[in-house]
């Protein structure tokens, strides 16, 4: 089956890619490479062959409509849209365009074709800062970011659509933080890092001073926030696991590992890893970071025998093998 992955050539669609390769499925990339490259994509081709890449923007709506039929899609796995929660609260009209208004144009487009099978990458912010720990798909959300609202608002598109069209099948995953990289698979911000283990590898090469830590009062052991992190490869297995089951129903999933660590936890054991020390100080909150998000994965495990495979220990030797390798991202 030839399955459109949105937003595939970013950190986590390439990953996603390859495990679609893995299960026999065939990717077609749909992105316009606003927070990627091609040399990602190029990554991923030594290991799977040529790929097919469509380079536009989800808000053309008869070229997406074009691409659904010319390729007999079977599936979409929707990935694409702006990611960064501070950078939401800055421009949330940008964000409510590419992640609300461009994810209504694609489903207007599988509409017309008559494409139902969908899964949804949404995250945990959509809960928000929530009390109480671990946090399960029933968990009342309070999205605090704009970044989280927009992914809430396409959550919620999908179940009315679904409540309108009950041969809908569509899965929704709410991501914790992936990490890590599988081999050549990694993550490549393309400026400043706003995720934290990038932004320690680069400390670690020396791109950066020091680290910045965002906030130490939280209500937290060490006043540190408190994450859920997954290795990017077990979290591309998930997507695949939900394709997998899709059936006539509106399902959400976490996908996490039930296990929290701090932000102060990860960078000492960055430091016993490599053995090397990272500097860093404390800087004010950021609008929009909650103090701990750790999921509950009892449902992924039962209803998708969603299951991760990888520790922590690997999750950042892989990640520091990979800046190592790429120490200038994605680059000709």
């Amino acid at each position: 089956m030839n399955v459109l992955v949105t937003g595939g050539a970013g950190y986590i669609g390439l990953n996603v890619c390859a495990e679609l390769f893995k299960k026999h499925y065939k990717p077609i990339i749909f992105d316009n490479f606003s927070n990627s490259n091609i040399y990602g994509v190029r990554e991923l081709e030594k290991l799977i062959g040529k790929v097919t890449v469509i380079d536009e923007n989800l808000i053309n709506l008869p070229k997406v409509v074009e691409v659904l039929e010319k390729y007999e899609i079977g599936a979409v796995i929707h990935l694409a849209g702006w990611k960064c929660v501070p950078e939401s609260e800055k421009i949330p009209l940008w964000y409510y365009f590419n992640n609300v208004a461009c994810s209504i144009i694609l489903f207007n487009a599988m509409q017309r074709v008559g494409l139902k099978k969908i899964i949804f990458s949404s995250s945990c912010s959509v809960y928000g800062n929530t009390k109480k720990y671990p946090i399960y798909e029933d968990t009342k959300t309070n999205p605090i970011s704009t970044y989280g609202k927009t992914k809430l608002a396409v959550e919620n598109i999908l179940q009315d659509w679904f409540r309108t069209d009950p041969n809908m099948q569509i899965n929704l995953l709410r991501y914790f933080n992936p990490i890590g990289a599988v081999i050549n698979l990694g993550d490549c911000p393309p400026k400043i890092p706003d995720n934290l283990l990038p932004f320690i590898t680069q400390v670690a090469l020396g791109k950066f001073d020091k680290l910045k830590i965002y906030g130490n009062d939280f209500e937290t052991y060490d006043g540190t926030g408190v994450r859920d992190y997954i290795y990017i490869e077990d979290l591309a297995y998930g997507h695949v696991a939900a394709l997998e089951y899709l059936k006539p129903e509106c399902e959400i999933y976490n996908l996490g590992t039930g296990f929290g660590h701090s932000v102060l936890e990860i960078v000492e054991k960055f430091q016993e890893i490599t053995g090397i020390k990272i500097p860093y100080e404390f800087a004010p909150r950021r609008f929009g970071d909650c103090a701990v998000a750790v999921a509950d994965v009892e449902k992924a495990h039962e209803v998708l025998n969603f299951k991760c495979c990888y520790d922590l220990d690997w999750m950042i030797r892989s990640a520091w093998d990979f800046q190592k390798n790429f120490p200038n991202g994605y680059v000709k």
